[in-house]
């Protein structure tokens, strides 16, 4: 088996250092700098905030389904609707939460195993 790292420029590395085997295997540590510049930006996020969900609502909505209509019908049939009839009390009765959270272009470093 071959460990190798691949890099597109020369210069994107620096301080390489063999740290010898690693444990009983016939791997080799590699150590090294990477010299790579991310960018941060902002990303809008939007969640259901469920500390400010009207509970007694839903409740009242839920009490107020005649159940013994919904479950007829296929099991997927049943499952669909309880499903639709879940969302829109969510959407109707969970707030929305919007924030927004720094995130950084991320490299993607990958492992490849030859042989």
């Amino acid at each position: 088996m071959l460990d190798l790292i691949l890099i597109k420029e020369p210069n994107l590395s620096y301080n390489v250092q063999d740290l010898g085997k690693f444990g009983t295997r016939d791997h080799k540590l590699i150590y090294c700098n990477l010299d790579i510049d991310t960018t941060e930006e902002k990303v809008n996020i939007i969640q259901f905030n469920y500390k400010r969900i009207n509970i007694d609502e839903i409740k009242a909505e839920l009490s107020s389904i005649d159940w013994d209509e919904v479950s007829k019908g296929s099991v997927k049939d049943c499952l669909l609707r309880l499903k639709t009839t879940l969302k829109d009390l969510q959407q109707r009765f969970v707030p929305l939460l919007k924030h927004k959270k720094n995130s950084s272009s991320m490299v993607e470093l990958q492992s490849i195993e030859i042989g």
